[in-house]
């Protein structure tokens, strides 16, 4: 905490107020103050609920008119249409604090002048009967009482007028914190000296501005800031609290994330963590779905982002990733959780089952790992928990690991046996019908799992179905050939 000329400023605004509101409270009396606070607090109460909706109006008016014509902030929303909205929400949530104050001492205004002066005049009425309306201890007490009530009453407003300032000086030094996580020399390869970045956050660190924000300012300044985003309301303060809980969070598991060679217990808690803050952000949802959407492009065409590798990459359950990926290219505003709780599954279920380790001794411990567990389930009730991503069939990465195991075997003579013997029992399943598909499935199942003993392949027998209703389905009721068969095996 500092003590500058800022805190001089805020002490003599205090000074002042409470000067006039002790003054006022000994001239007119108890009753009459404890009526004046508790207009006070009608006006900011009143004030917190139509300020957000003023600023809204407001700021889409400013925008309208004069922002969206701006040359580049045109291409911005071109590339990422979600900013617009993003910085619309934004901008309505500041101004509405600056709209609290002003509303606050015009509401404060009328009520003192309507509502106050009627209930005064009641009050003098029985003050003239001499009814029981005061107690024997405000009797006694009144001048000390009055004087309590004159504080309380400037301390209230003191609170009301450096809200909006001792907010965004917070806002600030959040920013500041969020630069510097995001990139420690963000200010140097900015040209900006630190010690300019160090005094402005110095501002939030003010010891007699902190006291009135501590005080109620902090908590007037949260729900004045304010806005409506995508139908719920969004606190400024609780989103970015939230960003900065996130940014921490994927910077503890972006080593992984880089080279996914080696992981940690910490980074499967740290993935759990990230996912679970990630459900409180609103208001940047628009925009975390465009970089999702171009995310999974760079990932589909073989790039890095932001030095990031995709899961599963190099490794057996990639082309299932990559249906996964083909489906998150399309990650809107509705989806976006979801896509990014698959994402991030994925790669927990690397670090669960070790699929990285063994990937990086070979892929053969690879393929072992994948035969002889149940990751290719968990990865099917993954996708299954996501509505966008329900379509994709974990067949194809059943059929994806046969592929590769047999291009390792460089399709030797046993292959083409496999291959006449297995088109051979494809055709007999179809010919004999059986009752249903079920049963279909099961009978050429074991089919597979006989010849399959051949080359020594242990596949769960999850794995060993989804292959066999891969190629049924793919010849969905034609008897095919054996060089077709061998076609869909090599492709």
């Amino acid at each position: 905490m500092t003590f500058t000329l800022f805190s001089v400023a805020i002490l003599f605004l205090f000074a002042t107020v409470a000067v006039i509101e002790i003054r006022r409270a000994v001239t007119h009396g108890f009753e009459k103050t404890l009526i004046s606070l508790g207009s006070l607090i009608f006006s900011a109460i009143f004030s917190l609920i139509v300020s957000p909706l003023l600023a809204d109006c407001v700021v889409g008016s400013i925008m309208d008119s004069f922002i969206r014509s701006i040359y580049g902030y045109r291409d911005l929303i071109n590339n990422y249409p979600s900013y617009d909205y993003l910085i619309r929400v934004a901008m309505s949530s500041i101004l509405s604090t600056v709209i609290f104050v002003i509303l606050f001492f015009i509401v404060k205004g009328i009520v003192s002048l309507i509502v106050a002066k009627s209930i005064r005049k009641v009050i003098e009425e029985n003050r003239v009967r001499e009814d029981k309306v005061r107690s024997s201890f405000v009797e006694k007490n009144e001048k000390i009482l009055n004087v309590a009530l004159g504080f309380v009453c400037a301390l209230f407003i003191s609170m009301v007028i450096t809200s909006p300032l001792m907010g965004a000086f917070n806002i600030v030094k959040k920013g500041i914190n969020i630069a510097e996580t995001v990139s420690p020399t963000v200010w140097k390869d900015a040209g900006i000296y630190e010690h300019e970045v160090d005094k402005l956050e110095g501002y939030s660190n003010d010891i007699v501005g902190n006291l009135l924000y501590e005080c109620g300012g902090k908590y007037m300044f949260r729900a004045a800031a304010r806005a409506n985003a995508y139908g719920e309301t969004v606190y400024l303060m609780s989103e970015l609290d939230a960003l900065e809980g996130v940014l921490d969070r994927f910077f503890d598991v972006y080593p992984f994330l880089q080279n996914q060679s080696t992981s940690t217990f910490e980074d499967s808690e740290n993935l759990v963590l990230l996912k679970k803050d990630l459900h409180k952000l609103k208001m940047t949802r628009g925009v975390l779905a465009d970089y999702i959407s171009e995310c999974s492009e760079a990932w589909l065409d073989g790039y890095l982002y932001f030095l990031i590798r995709k899961p599963m990459s190099k490794t057996p359950l990639e082309p299932l990733t990559d249906d996964m990926l083909r489906a998150a290219c399309y990650t809107d505003r509705t989806n976006v959780m979801d896509n990014l709780g698959t994402i991030i599954d994925l790669y927990s279920t690397m670090i669960q089952y070790g699929i990285s380790n063994a990937s990086n001794n070979g892929s053969q411990d690879a393929m072992s790992l994948i035969q002889h567990t149940d990751v290719v389930k968990t990865i099917d009730q993954i996708l299954n928990n996501n509505p966008s991503m329900q379509h994709i069939d974990s067949s194809i990465l059943s059929m994806s690991l046969m592929r590769k195991y047999f291009a390792e075997l460089n399709y030797n003579q046993d292959y083409y046996s496999f291959v006449e013997n297995l088109n051979d029992s494809i055709i007999t399943v179809q010919q004999r019908g059986y009752g249903s598909s079920e049963e279909r499935s099961t009978v050429f199942a074991s089919y597979l799992t006989r010849y399959l003993k051949d080359f020594d392949v242990q596949f769960t027998d999850d794995i060993i179905k989804d292959i066999g209703d891969y190629i049924l389905n793919y010849f969905d009721g034609r008897q095919p050939t054996a060089e077709e068969l061998d076609y869909l095996f090599r492709q």
